[in-house]
């Protein structure tokens, strides 16, 4: 599904640079105690992506900077970070120290709910869930409609604009 959006996307003559970092739901062994960060199904998923857009011209595959589970980049002079976030209780605070550097905008996705939060000019989108409802949620009685988010940033603005596509 996110090959085909992203050719779509390309094929549009819109200019993909592609981010990606691990999560904590593909890793090879049930138990998280026996499992190696490196040992994670989502590892190939970069590797599938650029593999299937080899031939589009205006994609472009970016490898992390910092780790496989964080990356960082800019978008027009702002700082960004997208990280999973189960390794972390309070994004704005932790990452911020963890940085040393002022954030503009987190991108996480851990808790599988949409949120926008904000802290001292610094702003955290939560990405809702694509699958919705997982039988992980279930047993916490959580309930979610399945999304994915859009951000839409400007020279003037991060944010200019944000858009939760409901995928239901």
């Amino acid at each position: 599904m996110l090959s085909d959006f992203l050719y779509n996307i390309c094929s549009s003559d819109i200019s993909v640079d592609y981010y990606s970092c691990t999560d904590n739901h593909s890793r090879i062994s049930d138990n998280k105690a026996d499992n190696l960060d490196s040992e994670s199904l989502a590892r190939i998923i970069p590797w599938f992506i650029e593999e299937r857009l080899k031939n589009t011209s205006n994609f472009k595959i970016i490898k992390n900077n910092i780790s496989q589970d964080i990356i960082k980049f800019d978008v027009f002079d702002y700082n960004v970070v997208g990280l999973h976030g189960d390794n972390d209780k309070d994004v704005l605070k932790s990452t911020k120290v963890f940085f040393k550097d002022h954030i503009d905008l987190f991108c996480i996705a851990h808790l599988h709910h949409f949120t926008i939060d904000e802290d001292n000019d610094s702003i955290l989108v939560r990405n809702g869930s694509l699958v919705g409802t997982d039988s992980y949620s279930y047993k916490l009685r959580k309930n979610n409609i399945p999304s994915q988010t859009i951000i839409v940033a400007s020279e003037d603005n991060i944010m200019k604009a944000v858009l939760k596509l409901n995928c239901k």
